[in-house]
């Protein structure tokens, strides 16, 4: 028998059903093994890269390097607010909704 949560705030009993139901209807044994798949290449990939390349930073001077660090902390001193709102004013543009209060 399946449990209902409706009209309520909280659930009458805490229970691992719910959980359960959610695994199943979901298929999220399928989606937790393809987000592995992806992921684990990328992370690879990233400490090939990554780890030489520290080294070379951290140990080595040539005159690009200044760019070079920059290439890298790029992501960290533009916060990821300010590329969203850039995604968002470019889909707005395209929309022809761009100055527009429905914007």
């Amino acid at each position: 028998m399946r449990a209902r949560w409706l009209g309520t705030w909280l659930p009458e009993g805490y229970t691992t059903s719910w959980y359960q139901a959610a695994w199943k209807e979901f298929q999220l044994g399928s989606v937790l093994w393809v987000t592995l798949e992806v992921v684990a290449p990328w992370c690879l990939l990233s400490i090939l890269i990554g780890v030489p390349a520290a080294y070379v930073l951290a140990r080595r001077d040539f005159a690009a390097k200044k760019l070079v660090v920059l290439l890298f902390l790029l992501p960290l001193i533009i916060p990821p607010i300010h590329l969203r709102q850039f995604r968002s004013a470019t889909v707005m543009y395209q929309a022809h909704l761009a100055g527009t209060l429905a914007a």
